[in-house]
């Protein structure tokens, strides 16, 4: 005879996901929310760190094109566009004018390529045209200086997307030349009439200036701090979004200079972590700034 086991059956119990009570709820919502703060922290404190190292110094130099017909019998090179590849390449940009340096008449797009942060700038390839202007690469253009005559990127306080249009513009005044600004909100999709902001501290004697921002929020901008005559190629800093610059500024070249662009390398490069590198593409002459197109390679940090 045997005798039956004791009960092994559990309580009754539904089986299913389990539904947080209100506080529950309320402890995600709380960690969500510590989380947040905690990681906005460290991103800010990652920023001012990175400012403190700001200290911008030209590490090496060298013509990518130069007029006067001694490449490709090109008369005269201008429009210079730089920028810089997901994967670290950096393309250079310049319009080959063939006859002569006007805005008019048949012309291509040069391009200079390299692929080991700049030491190096494969030689000059392009494709022919002869449009009265061009638009390549950066969503910047160029044409006639009677019309939109400066194309520069900036970070307006609240802008989620990053990208802007500048022009020097004379004041009323006219007894000085300032950057006139138009943010967009929407990656450029837009360009409303009421973001558009003067800047009378970016002395300016009509160029296109270049800008660019860096993944930490500093802001670079270059032209030819001169209210008058294309000369003394400057590059100024911004730790505020561009609403104010830097004392420091480094001077590129105190000759005849005109129009420059702007591109960063940041983060992993073959595998190593890098110190950013800023480069600038600008208008170099002796006599003239349309004697040749330079480069300028700067370590932001101011290491070699």
């Amino acid at each position: 005879m045997t005798g039956e086991r004791p009960s092994t059956a559990l309580p009754d119990r539904r089986w299913g996901p389990r539904i947080l009570g209100f506080w529950g709820g309320c402890r995600v919502w709380v960690f969500a929310a510590i989380f947040l703060l905690l990681s906005l922290a460290a991103s800010w404190s990652k920023a001012e760190n990175d400012f403190g190292l700001v200290q911008p110094l030209v590490t090496m130099e060298q013509l990518l094109w130069v007029s006067g017909r001694q490449i490709g019998s090109v008369d005269t090179f201008r429009i210079p566009l730089i920028t810089a590849t997901p994967r670290g390449t950096l393309l250079a940009f310049a319009e080959a004018r063939k006859m002569s340096s006007s805005d008019e008449g048949a012309k291509f797009i040069a391009l200079r390529r390299s692929m080991d942060q700049g030491i190096k700038m494969s030689g000059n390839s392009g494709s022919h045209g002869r449009a009265a202007s061009s638009c390549v690469a950066m969503g910047r253009w160029s044409g006639t200086e009677s019309s939109v005559s400066s194309a520069m990127i900036m970070v307006p306080p609240g802008a989620t997307e990053v990208g802007s249009a500048a022009s020097p513009t004379v004041s009323p005044s006219r007894k000085m030349i300032s950057i006139l600004m138009n943010a967009s909100y929407d990656a450029c999709d837009t360009l409303r009439p009421r973001d558009v902001t003067f800047d009378p501290e970016l002395v300016d004697p009509v160029v296109a200036a270049g800008a660019v921002v860096t993944s930490s929020g500093i802001v670079f901008f270059s032209n030819p701090a001169h209210p008058e005559f294309r000369v003394n190629l400057t590059l100024r800093w911004s730790f505020s979004n561009g609403t104010s610059w830097r004392k420091e500024t480094v001077q590129l070249w105190p000759g005849p200079s005109g129009y420059s662009s702007l591109a960063t390398l940041e983060g992993s490069m073959d595998g190593e972590e890098q110190a950013p590198q800023l480069y600038v593409l600008y208008e170099k002459g002796r006599n003239h700034y349309t004697e040749s197109i330079s480069v300028a390679k700067i370590s932001v940090y101011g290491t070699l």
